[in-house]
Order: structure tokens, then C-alpha cells, then sequence
């Protein structure tokens, strides 16, 4: 792996985190959301997940518009699928609120949610 990698700093103030499946995350919020999908795996409470995984996002001449990358897609046993975006106050852009906005109308059978982090 490249080691600038973990130089390259988030514009947001987070640290790349390492989760317990060693997937590599924007922030320590995201690699533990991670270890809780592995947890209700392993509880099959959830079939599977992905990370990061890419959806690309069309205008109405069908053309490709932008690619869009939710933290989490989630499957159900029954074969139905949901993302889940971990967020934070500050971490919402205009930029993902169009992206949200698109996926949501291209994919209306994907779910969208918003994990927020509460601050203690």
C-alpha cells in the first residue's frame, strides 16, 4: 500500500482509521460503524456489507454525471439492500447533499440513511 496514503490529510480534521476487519476508514465514527455491521453479521442480523462501495450518478440525457461512494451498503437476508452514511455536523456539503439527492432518485429501491455522530 502506498504510504502517502496515510499522510494525505482529511479535509474534515478526521484521522484514516483501521477498523477490525482492516478496512481502512475517513474516521474513527466510521471504522467503529464498521465493527458494529460485522458484529450484527456475525449475530446474522444482517447478511452482508460492503465499504465504500461506487454508484454512479447519471443527468437526464443518461449521460454520467459524478460517482457517488456511501460508507456502507448493507444486504438483508430477504435480498434488499440499504446504504448507510455515517455523518457529522460538519461533514455536510453541498456536494453530498446533490449526490444524496441523485442516488436517492436513481436508486429508489436502496434505502439512504444517515448515521449522525453525537458529540458526549
Amino acid at each position: 500500500m502506498n504510504n502517502t496514503f496515510w499522510k494525505k490529510k482529511n479535509k474534515y480534521g478526521a484521522k484514516k482509521c483501521r477498523c477490525n476487519q482492516n478496512h481502512i476508514h475517513d474516521s474513527g465514527f466510521e471504522a467503529n460503524y464498521c465493527n458494529e455491521l460485522q458484529l450484527r453479521v456475525n449475530a446474522a442480523d444482517i447478511k452482508d456489507y460492503e465499504t465504500q462501495k461506487r454508484f454512479d450518478l447519471h443527468g437526464r440525457d443518461g449521460k454520467k454525471v459524478c460517482s457517488h461512494y456511501p460508507d456502507f451498503l448493507i444486504e438483508k437476508f430477504d435480498g434488499t439492500k440499504y446504504v448507510d452514511e455515517c455523518k457529522s455536523k460538519g461533514t455536510v456539503t453541498s456536494t453530498w447533499r446533490l449526490k444524496k439527492a441523485l442516488f436517492e432518485h436513481e436508486y429508489p429501491e436502496i434505502q439512504y440513511n444517515v448515521i449522525w455522530m453525537k458529540k458526549y
